[in-house]
């Protein structure tokens, strides 16, 4: 991504790193341990912050798919 610090590789190994917190983060099973790791992994650097925002936006545009995943498994 132009203007960012890290290249390519780095930046999508942030991303994939941020996506496997948020999926922990989402999962139910979530520890208070967990919360302060995530926090922790988040403030190490703006491009983790920047990462993490990003597969937030991502998790948070998908809501409506994931509300009719779970409507139809349920019925």
């Amino acid at each position: 991504m132009p203007g960012t610090d890290y290249p390519d590789s780095e930046e999508e190994r942030l991303e994939a790193d941020a996506v496997t917190w948020l999926v922990r983060l989402t999962s139910g099973e979530t520890t208070e341990n967990d919360r302060r790791a995530a926090d922790l992994w988040r403030r190490q650097s703006l491009a983790h912050q920047r990462a993490f925002e990003k597969a937030s936006r991502l998790w948070d545009g998908m809501e409506p798919l994931r509300d009719s995943l779970i409507s139809r498994d349920s019925s």
